[in-house]
Parts: C-alpha cells; structure tokens; sequence
C-alpha cells in the first residue's frame, strides 16, 4: 500500500534520478531563454488547459486516445525547442529583438484558438462565437495577403 507520501506520483518527485534531469532541464531552459522564463511558464499553462480540455473533448466524442497524448508530448518538445531556437537565433545572428516575441506570440496564439476550439466542441457558446470571428478575422486577412 502507497504511503500519502509516496503516493502523489508513485513517490516520483521524491526520487533523486528525477529531481536531477528535471533540474538540469529547466537550468538549461533559462540559460538559454536569457532568464526569461515568463513566456515559456506561459506557454506552458496554456499547454495545460489546452491538454485538459482537449480530453474532455475527446470523451465527448469518444475519440480520446493514447496517440492523441503523445502528440501533446511531441507539441511540447516542439515548442521549447523552437522558443530556445528563437532566443538564440535573436542572439547570435542578431535579428530584431522581436523576432522571438512574434514566435512566441504565434505559439501562444495557436494554443488559445485550440481552447477556444475545444470548449465550442463541449457546447460553450461564447467560446463558439470567438472562434467563429476568429476564423473569420484571419480569412479576411490572409486573402488581403493574396
């Protein structure tokens, strides 16, 4: 029988050969995002809501997955990679400091219309209603661009 103790993850946070790579793996985010963690932490959290609404969803259709899990892992790996590949980029090869502001902004973004996407799907209306002027926002915009 588990502990209260060991029982919140199976005792994970509490062994050692996890806490280091974790640690190593965050000191390695923060140097090279120039200690400026705020939009990864961001990020992060949509990541979160987008991963918590889109099992609700994927109950609600009956198409919840394991593949559906991994690729929120992938997406994840994905979006550190490329939020470290821009701070770098920015850095070495002196682009505009907004470059990675505009990668970060897109990212964040895709995260909040997949949301947005996933709440309309579990039936919240105002959350149908954004997404719908959304989608049609960047219409407009991406045949402006034509």
């Amino acid at each position: 029988m588990l502990s209260s103790k060991s029982f919140w993850a199976f005792g994970l946070f509490s062994n050692l050969e996890f806490k280091i790579p974790v640690a190593a793996l965050m000191s390695f985010l923060n140097y090279s995002l120039n200690g400026d963690m705020n939009s990864a932490e961001v990020i992060g959290i949509l990541v979160v809501i987008d991963l918590i609404t889109g099992i609700f969803k994927g109950i609600k259709k009956k198409r919840f997955t394991s593949l559906r899990m991994r690729d929120t892992g992938v997406k994840i790996v994905l979006y550190f990679l490329l939020l470290v590949a821009a701070h770098q980029v920015t850095k070495l090869f002196f682009f505009p400091e907004w470059t990675d502001e505009l990668i970060e902004g897109y990212i964040g973004a895709v995260e909040i219309f997949s949301i947005l996407e996933n709440m309309a799907v579990l039936g919240i209306k105002p959350a149908r209603k954004i997404a719908n002027k959304l989608n049609t926002k960047f219409e407009e915009i991406t045949d402006d661009c034509k």
